[in-house]
């Protein structure tokens, strides 16, 4: 079976070769062996595998297309509200209140691109102003979420 229409079958190849080899389950028996300390064996054996710097990156693009999101809806409620003006009867407040949730998620932004392509939490001078950028950011959205529950609540369409 290792042949497939004439060409090396990859699924044949990598199970053969896969059964040569240990698995990453065996390696990591194999490095906590050598140590003596198991919490610093538990350690070694999570960072062979995880890599912090590449997860916050993936989260911080993931929050950085939620926050998208909200800006284009953030964006038709304020094309909307001066589309109407003055007429609508909570124009002054719900203009602040968009435009403060939208000055927010530029802010968020900054911070995210700064988190994700400027900081590398592995290492150790950079991991303290990542760790304040991060609580900033989720002040932020905090404070972003409060006001856009605020602004659904005096619904625009009404």
């Amino acid at each position: 079976m290792g042949k497939l229409r004439g060409y090396e079958n990859p699924v044949a190849m990598a199970s053969t070769v896969a059964d040569e080899r240990p698995t990453g389950h065996d390696r990591v028996k194999s490095e906590a062996g050598n140590s003596a300390d198991p919490d610093q064996r538990d350690i070694s054996s999570l960072q062979s595998f995880f890599n912090a710097n590449r997860y916050a990156t993936k989260k911080t693009i993931a929050q950085g297309v939620l926050d998208l999101a909200l800006l284009a809806s953030n964006a038709a409620q304020l094309k909307y509200l001066l589309k109407i003006g003055d007429s609508h009867e909570f124009y002054i407040l719900l203009l602040s209140l968009i435009v403060s949730s939208i000055c927010l998620q530029v802010i968020q932004a900054i911070a995210c691109v700064i988190l994700g392509l400027v900081l590398n939490i592995n290492k150790v001078n950079e991991q303290r102003i990542s760790d304040i950028i991060n609580n900033v950011t989720v002040a932020i959205t905090m404070v972003t979420v409060a006001i856009n529950v605020i602004i659904s609540a005096f619904d625009l369409k009404g």
